[in-house]
């Protein structure tokens, strides 16, 4: 199994760390969640994950509306099949997604009624 790396990278809101494997992006977080993320056998690499970085400023410059990074997802059965889910989901022309699901039709128990 290849080593997972992780880099710092200085964004416009705030301080991030990526991990991934052999150029495969696993996640993105604010730097204050890497105590609970990194674990001791990843590998601090300023050179791996450039494409990340290369796109994220893209993002963050505004020149780039839509990521092409390659991704490794990684978690439980039902994890993995909420994260293809959310891949299916339609962007809006401002690229915003869609409001999906039950956010588009009433509850089947109707409204919520204030209790007094």
């Amino acid at each position: 199994m290849t080593a997972t790396v992780f880099r710092y990278i200085d964004t416009p809101i705030g301080l991030v760390v990526v991990f991934g494997r052999s150029n495969a992006l696993i996640g993105v977080a604010p730097a204050e969640q890497q105590a609970a993320l990194i674990r001791d056998d990843w590998q601090e690499a300023n050179r791996a994950l450039c494409r990340v970085r290369d796109q994220l400023s893209q993002y963050f410059e505004g020149s780039r509306r839509v990521f092409d990074l390659p991704l490794q997802l990684e978690g439980t059965a039902f994890q993995l099949a909420v994260w293809s889910e959310l891949r299916n989901i339609p962007l809006r022309p401002d690229n915003r997604l869609r409001r999906t699901g039950s956010q588009d039709r009433p509850s089947p128990s109707g409204p919520r009624r204030r209790r007094r």
